[in-house]
């Protein structure tokens, strides 16, 4: 089961949950120290992936979320983070194909972008993302950036 909730629907056990895994998975297993408590968290739509529902004994077995940059105007995916024991199930895809509906169907002129890690490109670019830029360091582990090309309407 996959919710979708903003900042102010979520409860506090929903938020200690998702801090719970994005710190247990970025932080502690990928040993990369960083400040995830980020400030954007308040602008994001939150998406909590549940066994069944969130009192379910699994607790929190997925998470990610999307904001809309109005500067830029794109949408970013981020935190994409799965529990280790369900991880290459396929809830990945169901998690990132939710996200990118969401954002096309919520702002379809925005274009859809994210941070990979350099490992994840592949899954990334089976749903359309293209690598943009040059691959960089964040907090010890390499990334670059992805978009999804949004279709060119104006022919």
């Amino acid at each position: 089961m996959i919710s979708c909730k903003t900042y102010e629907q979520l409860s506090k056990e929903e938020l200690y949950s998702l801090l719970k895994l994005r710190q247990d998975v970025f932080i502690i297993e990928q040993a990369s120290i960083y400040g995830d408590i980020d400030d954007l968290d308040e602008q994001a739509l939150h998406y909590l992936v549940y066994q069944s529902t969130p009192n379910d004994s699994l607790g929190l077995l997925g998470y990610a979320r999307s904001r809309k940059v109005q500067a830029k105007d794109t949408i970013k995916i981020e935190r994409v983070v799965l529990h280790p024991s369900v991880r290459n199930e396929g809830l990945g895809k169901v998690l990132v194909n939710r996200v990118l509906k969401d954002a096309l169907r919520l702002y379809p002129s925005a274009e859809p972008v994210l941070s990979a890690q350099t490992l994840a490109t592949g899954f990334y670019q089976k749903f359309g993302f293209e690598e943009f830029g040059q691959p960089y360091d964040d907090c010890g582990i390499e990334h670059i950036d992805m978009r999804y090309p949004l279709p060119n309407l104006s022919v």
